[in-house]
């Protein structure tokens, strides 16, 4: 199986159809204010699915769905069903809206278990769409950022420099370009980065707990003070 030919082709297909959405609407009529990327995301899922369902743009992706509205916490943004070389896999899509005076921003991009379950199920791609778009009078514009309106790239290629923090949420920049790698590749990266996570940890909780051991005198003494005081 050449599952980089697989997955190349999946990353191309998604590309194309949300190229025709943006196409189809360069403008919309949100307000480019903090909560502007979580609507167009809104708007995103939306078009998909009617593009996949009712238009049938594409004959290896169907039976598209978009996240129950108002579930903020769906571990998938829009999901859906890819057939290509025999062999059909369940896509999670996760639509990132980033202004183009914020393309240096850090976001999160899922959880370790969502990860790790989603594997154990017997699934594998998740995937990361990112549109850029601008604030204009009436709203705001998809725009072009390195001389593309859509960034696709799978969780499985994301770059080195991602990280886990406390949340835990994993993190990436939004500028940080894909590094294709294989699929048990991906997997020996996420627990090498889960386990550079709880060193970090340990090493701050240690910290604190060493704070601690002075602490405790030094509020006694302090309290002692306060209590003899006239």
């Amino acid at each position: 199986m050449d599952f980089k030919k697989y997955e190349t082709f999946l990353c191309e297909e998604l590309t194309r159809i949300v190229l025709e959405i943006i196409n189809e609407n360069k403008q919309l009529e949100i307000s480019a204010r903090a909560r502007a990327g979580a609507e167009i995301s809104d708007f995103l899922e939306g078009k998909f699915k009617e593009k996949v369902n009712d238009e049938k743009v594409s004959r290896f992706i169907h039976d598209a769905e978009q996240s129950p509205q108002g579930k903020t916490k769906n571990p998938w943004d829009a999901r859906c069903k890819f057939n290509y070389m025999n062999r059909e896999e369940e896509i999670w899509i996760d639509f990132k809206a980033i202004k183009v005076s914020s393309v240096d921003s850090n976001p999160d991009i899922g959880t370790p278990s969502k990860i790790i379950s989603f594997i154990k199920n017997g699934n594998f791609y998740l995937v990361y769409i990112i549109v850029y778009y601008v604030g204009i009078q009436l709203g705001l514009q998809f725009e072009k950022y390195n001389g593309k309106f859509v960034k696709t790239y799978l969780l499985k290629d994301v770059n080195h420099s991602f990280r886990l923090n406390p949340k835990p949420q994993l993190q990436v920049n939004i500028s940080a370009e894909p590094e294709y790698r294989t699929r048990e590749e991906f997997i020996k990266l996420l627990i090498q980065k889960m386990q550079e996570s709880y060193i970090r940890q340990e090493t701050s909780i240690t910290k604190k707990k060493e704070i601690l051991v002075s602490l405790l005198p030094e509020l006694i003494k302090c309290n002692e003070e306060s209590e003899e005081r006239d």
